[in-house]
């Protein structure tokens, strides 16, 4: 039972943790002045489907993923000690801890190679007991180390 009532609130976790990641940072109010209003309207939109940019330097580059932008949310210099900060770090341990592992509150990243982070986690609040995790970016299997 326990297992299941852990199962059920890190799925509520997960829900939270994708609708926090993907809100508008602020919104732009629609144009008034019938000028913009012209101009607004012979924009034609354009969409992509997470095709790899290519640089300037010739390489290609992939969108960061959710797993990515947690990660870089919680750990950057200026978002760590931020609610977001905060919420993007629950994400990464919510993440691993849907994998079967145990993580209270990760304490660093870094990244292990192109797709993969490693990631140090306390194992329960108010512990100095660590496990380190790979996480894989593209889609969000765990690895313990």
């Amino acid at each position: 039972m326990k297992t299941f009532i852990n199962l059920a609130f890190g799925g509520i976790v997960v829900l939270f943790g994708i609708v926090f990641l993907f809100q508008p940072v602020g919104q732009v109010p629609p144009p008034t002045d019938s000028a913009q209003v012209a101009q607004a309207s012979s924009v034609q939109p354009t969409a992509t489907e997470n095709a790899d940019e290519e640089a300037v330097d010739g390489t290609t580059q992939k969108e960061p993923t959710i797993y990515e932008t947690a990660i870089l949310t919680a750990f950057g210099e200026q978002t760590r000690d931020t609610e977001k900060g905060s919420d993007a770090a629950d994400f990464v341990a919510m993440t691993i801890n849907m994998g079967g592992h145990l993580c209270a509150q990760p304490v660093e990243a870094k990244k292990a190679s192109g797709h993969q982070y490693g990631i140090g986690c306390l194992t329960r609040n108010g512990s100095s007991h660590r496990s380190n995790y790979l996480l894989d970016i593209d889609n969000g299997d765990v690895t313990a180390l």
